[in-house]
């Protein structure tokens, strides 16, 4: 069972050394559980945990989000993950829709991690242009009279998450994004970067950050599959009546109902796509033109 753990020594490098300061999780394993077709003994259900440490308020507000009565509302990353968990699930049952939302988030993830690794490697080069002009004493090396050091929270947040999937990503950019807004933070409070400047960057990849939690608004489960929206029943009709009340997409992108039947039962499913179950379909009306107010 692998258990991931922040280590604040590897804040400005790359995902990927950790430390493990927690006993692990006993394994998930269980032992009496047998297998349906053979008898046999199977496997139980792989569980693990993530731990993240963040140090920037703007990565907390993400994670945390944050009601709109007080202020604009965000989308915390907790809520999101529920919406991205429980489409996943329906993923499994062939539904489009659910498709469509995993792969606007998937979509989001890899731009903001180009972004983050854009940004990062440009302040990344005016660290080291800093340290490389350092004053050189009379023996040729350098004084190591100035040292940037890091920069991080007195009262770091820890969080253990439990995600899986397109959570789980949404996790790896928000940690990725706290670690480039210290980077950025250290060098402001350092006077190597303009202060402005640097919260513009912050603020840029913050908003791409937010987009995405956002996504989840739009989409609800609709119990709709291909098949019923390559049949034109009244799953079909439903799901439409309740995502086109929703906004999930910009109905002016089609002619009518039919038209945006057949467009998402040909949808590409997602990159991290569950294995389709067989689900029983049941037999219903024929899809109809809603009625004009």
């Amino acid at each position: 069972m692998a258990e991931q753990a922040m280590n604040t020594n590897d804040r400005l490098a790359g995902w990927g050394n950790y430390a493990t300061e927690k006993k692990p999780v006993p394994s998930a394993v269980q032992q009496n559980e047998t297998s349906p077709e053979s008898g046999e003994p199977a496997l139980g259900r792989l569980q693990g945990t993530i731990d993240a440490e963040i140090h920037s308020n703007q990565a907390l507000m993400l994670i945390n989000g944050r009601r709109g009565p007080g202020g604009v509302a965000i989308t915390g990353l907790m809520s999101f993950a529920k919406k991205a968990n429980s489409a996943y699930s329906m993923s499994g049952m062939n539904d489009p829709f659910a498709d469509y939302f995993l792969i606007q988030v998937e979509n989001r993830v890899e731009e903001i991690i180009e972004q983050v690794r854009e940004v990062g490697e440009r302040y990344h080069a005016v660290l080291d242009e800093a340290l490389a002009n350092e004053v050189r004493g009379t023996d040729g090396r350098t004084g190591r009279a100035y040292l940037l050091s890091e920069t991080v929270s007195a009262q770091p947040k820890k969080f253990q998450f439990r995600f899986g999937h397109h959570a789980s990503r949404a996790l790896y950019v928000i940690v990725q994004f706290d670690r480039l807004a210290v980077l950025i933070m250290a060098l402001a409070h350092q006077g190597i970067i303009d202060r402005d400047a640097g919260k513009k960057e912050i603020d840029e990849v913050w908003k791409m950050l937010r987009g995405m939690l956002g996504l989840g608004h739009n989409w609800i489960v609709t119990n709709c599959r291909r098949q019923d929206l390559k049949e034109r029943n009244s799953a079909a009709v439903e799901a439409i009546r309740k995502l086109s009340e929703k906004n999930f997409v910009d109905m002016r992108m089609f002619g009518g109902p039919e038209e945006m039947c057949d467009y998402f039962a040909e949808y590409p499913r997602p990159k991290s796509a569950p294995t389709l179950r067989q689900v029983p379909m049941q037999a219903a009306p024929v899809l109809e033109q809603p009625k004009q107010n």
